[in-house]
């Protein structure tokens, strides 16, 4: 069977591929990243800016919280990110959109699971082939992004990236793009580390992370304080009182500073990340059973809190969808406001959220 998608073993020649700069596939910069001065140069650099941009969608996810409700009579759980709330658009869809608003189809990454194939084939069909990372098991978020890190090192080493996870509902796009604008503008102000985006809260959620911003430092941003995960009914009253924002996954960096930053933090990933876009797929499968987990939050971020910068994005109607219960919450709000799901055409009707949930209470119901 063809190889879809990009794994390594590339073509020699093929003008994709270029040198790399210095330790642990960090690669140096280019003159094309170089920022004119002068007024007369203001518009030439805000293309250069533009051209840059990328965005990589996260979809490896496994959605193990969400399985009661995504596993179909067969036993078999489709991951959250290929289920929709209508039945007929999956969450990939709309983010693979909101995508779009932020950089074109050719400079946007998608990482996907091998073993979810039989969901991402269809709905990916139109994104260059290289375009589409495959990982060959899941080890953990530092890994994930990491290898993405690595691919995009290949195309443009001065990139500048958001990342956006795809199993998120977001209500108002045009709320949340805006704020991944105002990301890129602030690595203008200050290029190191990495921009988060924080969600407004609407509530003393338990079960998110929270940000707590520090002092205004340039850009409409805030430095971080410090990241409180999942604390009790007390400390979330807390963090909702005094400011703190939800932690949504959604970075925004230059993507060297974000790969020195996890070299810095954890060196192993780096090593064993090495070069991993040059790998063929079992190579890099190798390279993966080899590699320790880590998880971007935990061992990269947290720590890290001077290196990192939050944004705050406003009320936008974003959810994880992490549970059961958020899962009903979101379409009761929806159908209160009489608005449809926010999702966009896919290739073939993804599972209902929706209607497992309906199925799932009426088992509740009767007992099952």
């Amino acid at each position: 069977m063809e190889e879809p998608v990009a794994q390594g073993g590339c073509t020699p020649g093929d003008g994709r591929f270029r040198k790399r700069g210095f330790e642990v596939g960090i690669p140096a910069p280019t003159p094309t990243a170089q920022v004119l001065r002068g007024p007369e140069s203001e518009l030439t650099n805000m293309i250069q800016a533009v051209r840059k941009r990328w965005a990589v969608v996260l979809a490896a996810g496994e959605g193990t919280r969400l399985r009661e409700l995504t596993t179909d009579a067969t036993g078999v759980a489709t991951p959250k990110q290929f289920c929709s709330l209508d039945g007929q658009h999956s969450l990939l869809g709309a983010t693979l959109e909101r995508a779009r608003r932020v950089a074109p189809a050719e400079r946007t990454l998608v990482i996907v699971a091998r073993h979810h194939e039989r969901w991402w084939r269809s709905e990916l069909a139109d994104l260059p082939r290289e375009n589409v990372v495959v990982q060959p098991r899941n080890r953990g978020t530092a890994l994930g992004i990491g290898l993405c890190l690595e691919f995009l090192f290949e195309r443009d080493p001065d990139a500048d990236v958001v990342f956006l996870p795809s199993d998120h509902y977001v209500a108002q796009d045009r709320a949340l793009t805006d704020s991944v604008e105002g990301g890129f503008d602030a690595l203008n102000t200050r290029s190191e580390g990495a921009v988060l985006l924080g969600i407004s809260p609407d509530a003393p959620e338990c079960e998110y992370g929270w940000i707590v911003p520090g002092a205004e430092c340039g850009g409409g941003a805030r430095e971080v304080a410090s990241f409180v995960e999942k604390p009790d009914a007390a400390r979330a009253a807390e963090l909702l009182a005094g400011g703190a924002l939800w932690s949504s996954f959604l970075i925004v960096a230059r993507a060297r500073e974000l790969s020195k930053l996890i070299l810095r933090r954890r060196p192993d990933v780096a090593r064993a990340l090495r070069g991993a876009a040059q790998l063929s797929a079992d190579e890099l499968a190798s390279a993966y059973e080899a590699a320790p987990e880590a998880d971007l939050s935990r061992d990269v971020l947290q720590g890290a809190e001077r290196q990192l910068r939050v944004l705050r994005v406003p009320n936008c109607g974003w959810t994880d969808l992490g549970t059961p219960w958020r899962v009903a919450s979101c379409l009761e709000q929806l159908r209160r406001a009489a608005l449809p799901a926010r999702t966009v055409a896919s290739r073939s009707a993804a599972p209902s959220l929706a209607a497992a949930l309906e199925r799932r209470s009426a088992q509740l119901v009767l007992g099952n």
